[in-house]
Formats: structure tokens, sequence, C-alpha cells
């Protein structure tokens, strides 16, 4: 008995972190290009704290993870600002803005070397 219970709660554990958002699971270049664009448009729209020590390295960093996106995909400029936007916009609206802020501080921190 005992060890179904075990199995049944490892089961319930585990389809639960799959289904949570975690700051720890690794986020695509696009995605954190994304993110870090989620948090500046948030804060500009008044919908988000501003952070001015996040902002401060905010274009950098995105910058240097669309580099990271689009060169190795060989898109142009525009449609990688593309990709940019609309994955913003998805994030925006499926995301909080604590986890989105969350998720972004993760991918400052592990920006790309330039």
């Amino acid at each position: 008995m005992f060890e179904l219970v075990r199995k049944c709660s490892m089961s319930a554990l585990l389809m639960l972190y799959a289904c949570t958002e975690s700051a720890d699971k690794a986020e695509s270049d696009l995605d954190c290009a994304a993110l870090i664009s989620a948090v500046s448009q948030l804060s500009l729209k008044g919908q988000m704290e501003s952070e001015p020590d996040f902002h401060s390295k905010a274009l950098t960093s995105s910058m240097m993870y669309l580099n990271a996106h689009a060169i190795p995909n060989g898109l142009r400029e525009a449609e990688a600002f593309k990709q940019v936007r609309v994955r913003r916009a998805e994030l925006i609206e499926t995301t909080s803005p604590s986890t989105i802020l969350l998720r972004a501080k993760t991918c400052l921190e592990k920006t790309p070397a330039q």
C-alpha cells in the first residue's frame, strides 16, 4: 500500500512540476530577449514597478540574447525583432508580471558574453 501511495505522490509531483512556471527551467535566447523586453514594456505602461538596476542592464542583455538567437538561425534584424515582439506578447498574455520579472532577472544574470 505504501508503495502505491509513494508512486502516486511522485507522479502527482512530476505532473505539478511540468505545469508550473519556473525560473530554474532553461530559457531559450528568444524567450530571454522577450522576457526582458516584456519587463520594460510592463514598466513603461505602469503595470510593473520600475527597477532601475534591472533597466540599466536590460538593453545590453536583450540585444545579446537577440543576437544569440538571430545569428545562428540566419535571421535578419527585422525578422528577429518581429519574433521577439510576438513572443513578448504571448508571454504578457499568458504569464503573470511577477513571473515574467523573476524569469527575466534570471536571464539577466546569465547574459551571453559580448
